[in-house]
């Protein structure tokens, strides 16, 4: 079924989608929005403006304000269970922490990890937190100049990583290519990352034990609408029912917690 800009193919997503919403724009005038997430302490969405080097607040009252500057071209935001900011922080090539109440004059970031095995990492770009306190990033190279052939890039993969609370490092997956966008489902047993290949976009799924170890890898699913539609598979958030969220060809692609395809929504 086809309604404006929603495809539904399976009556499930019916129990999540209101087909009469309209793309409203809220605000604009930014050179590359990424990394929104919900401030729910302070009724406010934080996002990232990469070339800008600078991390906004929005919030109906307020509208778009300064939140950070300069954000280490700060890329995928969370805020952990402390009300810590964790930024990942494409100019250092850090997973870096801000405590939200710094934030006014002079604020103290904390640069937690930045090598692996004593090579530097690509470009941290997005984070996910477990329960147990563990976080998983993604690292692709889209923070280096010449991305896979920069001559900074001290690692030859592409990597996905948990971070455990007490800060070790360890890599899950060194076989995705630009792994970008990462999310863990509500329930902690699943966990997802997008692979923004152009030549072949997917999103992967990673079971959890209750520590946030990774147990399983399978394949989520792969467009088929190849060179057909614009953009590619980035962003992705798991909704309360387990249903994902995941900007990818086209728009906004939305499975159900069993891997089948629910419904599209376009983008301009």
């Amino acid at each position: 079924m086809k309604q404006g800009a929603y495809t539904i193919y399976d009556k499930q997503a019916l129990d999540l989608l209101d087909l009469g919403a309209k793309l409203e724009v809220l605000a604009s005038g930014f050179e590359w929005t990424e990394g929104p997430v919900w401030d729910d302490k302070n009724k406010r969405l934080l996002f990232v403006d990469i070339p800008n080097n600078k991390i906004h607040s929005y919030s109906e009252l307020q509208g778009v304000t300064d939140f950070l500057y300069p954000s280490g071209r700060a890329n995928g935001l969370l805020i952990d269970a402390e009300g810590t900011l964790v930024m990942m922080s494409t100019a250092t090539r850090t997973v870096a922490k801000l405590k939200m109440t710094e934030r006014v004059k002079a604020p103290s970031v904390q640069h937690i990890v930045s090598h692996y095995k004593g090579k530097r990492l690509n470009s941290p770009n997005d984070v996910a937190l477990h329960h147990s306190g563990v976080l998983f990033f993604t690292d692709p190279p889209y923070g280096l100049p010449k991305r896979m052939d920069d001559p900074n890039k001290e690692l030859d993969f592409q990597g996905v990583y948990r971070l455990s609370v007490d800060n070790k490092l360890s890599l899950i997956d060194d076989e995705l290519t630009f792994p970008n966008g990462i999310a863990i489902s509500p329930s902690q047993d699943k966990l997802y990352v997008a692979v923004s290949d152009d030549a072949e976009p997917a999103w992967y799924q990673y079971l959890l034990d209750a520590q946030g170890n990774v147990i399983d890898k399978s394949l989520l699913f792969k467009p088929k609408f190849l060179g057909i539609e614009h953009g590619t598979t980035d962003g992705l958030k798991v909704h309360s029912t387990g249903t994902v969220f995941a900007t990818g060809p086209g728009g906004v692609w939305i499975f159900s917690s069993d891997k089948r395809l629910l419904a599209q929504i376009a983008m301009p």
